[in-house]
């Protein structure tokens, strides 16, 4: 499926070419063309566009046009390359057409949404859903893995009245074919994902994908590495650079994994993460006052993973305006309880990257992760700690397993009430222990 995938942008391509009859005038002919991206329905600007075995290359204007002069007649191959292809999962569109000696036009595309859909899934595209795609490969043999079940799960939240939010559970699944290549179809667009590769020995990290709700593809290859006792499976060190806005360093961020202890930046802005699982793995980087930097990146056995990256501050956005009558209450309420300054808050311009990352920035809050990408919230109580209460957009949950499923593109506001004597009346549910993390979803203030 991938391959039909891949292949069908230059079949797609190629059928927008037209050539002109030749003219007996010139021995060399002039090419103008356009580079045009069909998912997002613009003119590809800034695109490369290579003649194969010529060195000869141009970029697109604004509009997506090109143009070579003294071009020698003859099938030639054309080759575009653009960041947005990238996003899409394409390394590069390429299409051949018959160069004659006076002009031809060229038209160079990223195929359409409905094309890709029809390709990958069957049938007509919907409108409220996409698809992911990918390939399984095993870290030790870099081999494809066929038949690895790749598994996504998502939280949907609906509210059903003013006092009740329908929480609904989503699961997808495929299998990898004999080319290691999997397709889930119908995948959410406003939805935060989480997406795993297992196998009957082994299993990838748990990594998020974003909601996209602008690009309907995602692509997301996935290393699976043994599952074993911690002495047994094989590991691997992640180096790292991280880097402020102006390029130089930037020093004691925290870098965070699943499967290995936490590290900070040092004065270089260098980590080193060591005896990292082999595999596909999700590193989280957090910084006071930083855009949180979520990144993954591939594990092999006895060798250094490099990474590099950069943060950025956060941007303050003017604040959320509300209309209904519903969502000015919830909001006033809000507003009446960070005057009281008992709880600490984030609103939606503050929330990124991850779940984790999004909660372990609260100075109050220890957020240890579990199996399967869940994760406790727990606030300190003396020389202990208490898990903390958990409400989503006003009720109560009977634990933390459904904040796994959230993701931080989709919240309004976050409270936290680290002791239970500064708890307000408004999450006061019996005996309460502890403190409360109130979760407010941008879908519960509708």
């Amino acid at each position: 499926m991938l391959a039909r995938l891949l292949a069908i942008a230059a079949v797609f391509a190629g059928a927008s070419l037209v050539v002109p009859a030749a003219s007996a005038q010139s021995r060399v002919g002039t090419v103008n063309g356009v580079a045009y991206d069909s998912l997002r329905a613009r003119p590809l600007g800034d695109a490369v566009i290579a003649i194969v075995g010529t060195g000869r290359m141009t970029t697109t204007d604004s509009m997506g046009r090109f143009r070579f002069d003294t071009v020698s007649p003859g099938l030639r191959t054309f080759v575009m390359q653009h960041d947005a292809l990238d996003s899409a999962g394409f390394t590069g569109i390429s299409t051949r057409a018959t160069v004659s000696d006076s002009t031809t036009e060229l038209r160079i595309a990223l195929p359409s949404f409905a094309t890709l859909w029809r390709t990958a899934c069957g049938g007509d595209a919907p409108a409220d859903s996409g698809f992911v795609f990918g390939s399984v490969r095993s870290a030790i043999t870099d081999r494809p893995v066929a038949g690895a079940l790749v598994d996504l799960r998502w939280l949907e939240l609906r509210v059903a009245s003013e006092a009740r939010v329908v929480q609904r559970r989503w699961h997808g699944e495929a299998r990898s074919d004999s080319t290691g290549s999997y397709t889930v179809c119908g995948v959410p667009l406003s939805e935060g994902i989480r997406i795993q590769a297992t196998t009957d020995s082994g299993a990838s990290g748990l990594i998020d994908l974003p909601p996209r709700e602008q690009l309907r593809v995602q692509r997301r290859d996935l290393v699976v590495g043994p599952v074993a006792s911690s002495a047994t499976v094989p590991r691997g060190t992640i180096v790292g650079l991280l880097s402020n806005t102006t390029g130089g360093p930037f020093v004691d961020a925290r870098v965070l994994m699943a499967e290995a202890a936490e590290t900070r930046t040092d004065r270089e802005g260098r980590f080193v993460i060591r005896n990292v699982p082999v595999g596909t793995r999700q590193v989280e980087v957090l910084a006071i006052g930083m855009m949180p930097v979520v990144t993954t990146i591939d594990v092999v056995a006895g060798d250094t993973a490099t990474l590099a990256l950069s943060v950025r501050r956060m941007t303050t956005l003017e604040a959320m305006r509300v209309t209904s009558a519903r969502q000015k209450r919830l909001i006033d309420g809000l507003e009446e309880r960070r005057k009281m300054g008992y709880g600490q808050y984030r609103d939606s311009t503050q929330l990124r990257g991850t779940m984790v990352s999004t909660l372990s920035d609260f100075s109050s809050t220890n957020v240890v992760r579990g199996q399967g990408g869940k994760f406790n919230v727990l606030f300190r109580q003396g020389k202990d700690y208490c898990a903390a209460t958990i409400f989503i957009d006003g009720i109560r949950q009977p634990d933390q397993e459904e904040m796994s499923f959230l993701y931080p593109d989709e919240l309004a506001a976050v409270e936290v009430f680290p002791r239970a004597n500064l708890v307000p009346m408004r999450f006061m549910s019996g005996k309460t222990q502890c403190g409360v993390v109130a979760v407010w979803t941008k879908r519960g203030i509708r």
